[in-house]
């Protein structure tokens, strides 16, 4: 994974405990494991900040992943919801393939006229 994804992340800058878990997992950068067989690399992040207020702090975004030449989507979060027990990711929906992620987003223009 690129260093550059976390000058990307919208401000405050993202925290250094969410950094470190993206640089040291399975020896720098995340991999997806299936039985002890890594099967994916995520390859890039994005993520905006989005203050909970009473509920604690959240970074919402997505993970970019590679898996045998194959592109897919992951849509995640980090949460930190002040219960002494610091970041925590979580995932959002399954992972999606780019071409059909890409026709999802094509379609929204044509539901926001219909609003």
């Amino acid at each position: 994974m690129c260093e550059r994804c976390f000058d990307l992340c919208s401000p405050p800058s993202l925290p250094e405990k969410i950094k470190e878990s993206y640089r040291s997992r399975h020896g720098g950068g995340w991999n997806i494991s299936k039985e002890g067989k890594i099967v994916s690399k995520i390859k890039h992040i994005r993520f905006v900040y989005q203050d909970g207020e009473d509920e604690g702090q959240f970074w919402m975004g997505v993970e970019k992943l590679e898996e045998n030449g194959r592109t897919e989507y992951r849509f995640c979060y980090w949460a930190d919801r002040k219960r002494g027990k610091g970041w925590h990711w979580g995932q959002f929906s399954p992972m999606f393939r780019e071409n059909t992620l890409n026709k999802v987003i094509s379609l929204l223009p044509s539901l926001q006229s219909q609003e």
